[in-house]
């Protein structure tokens, strides 16, 4: 969907996390001694020397939804699937009943 839309990353930062987490995965599946994991270290230095050099905007902090959004995208999400209104409050009493 990504490449159809060419909307690749939504931010700098996520694109980083997939840079560092290349790197991490290269050196977590080959030995210390092995040029893949040399590459490795060394793309995850220049990945960090070059991000520091850019004039990046600080990284936007995660909007976290209250519990009434949650709530009312549960509804939503029950309906869709077609639950009808009645086995819904049974749903929500009891998922209630659980938490207690």
């Amino acid at each position: 969907a990504r490449i159809k839309t060419e909307c690749y990353y939504l931010s700098p930062h996520l694109f980083k996390a997939d840079l560092i987490r290349m790197a991490d995965n290269a050196k977590l599946y080959n030995k210390p001694h092995t040029g893949y994991h040399r590459c490795a270290e060394l793309l995850s230095s220049y990945i960090e020397n070059q991000w520091q050099s850019i004039n990046w905007p600080p990284e936007p902090k995660p909007i976290r939804p209250t519990s009434q959004q949650i709530e009312e995208l549960l509804k939503q999400r029950k309906q869709i699937e077609g639950v009808s209104e009645q086995e819904q409050e049974s749903i929500t009493s009891n998922e209630k009943l659980m938490k207690d």
